[in-house]
């Protein structure tokens, strides 16, 4: 499964053409993301490439969950978002 890390500055639409390539050459995929700003990139480019995937046939599936990690000796809590493709309708 590859993973994806997000900031509060990374682009939406080229985060979500990057989900929408992999999920072409894997079905299943790991966002991470820490802190409000990330989260909202991030979700925000699930939203965009769930649309880009719509137009070849498939949807997506979002499970997200939290971990906790030691970044720079400080404990903090990152968001997982791991994303599968099913066909259309999948997700209802």
């Amino acid at each position: 499964m590859k993973k994806i890390r997000v900031s509060t500055t990374s682009k939406c639409v080229m985060l979500a053409n990057s989900i929408t390539v992999m999920l072409q050459e894997d079905p299943k995929l790991q966002i991470s993301a820490i802190g409000a700003g990330a989260v909202n990139q991030a979700i925000k480019a699930v939203a965009i490439a769930r649309g880009m995937m719509s137009n070849y046939g498939y949807d997506v599936v979002c499970k997200p969950s939290f971990r906790n990690a030691l970044i720079d000796g400080i404990e903090k809590t990152v968001m997982d978002i791991i994303i599968e493709v099913c066909d259309i309708g999948c997700a209802k």
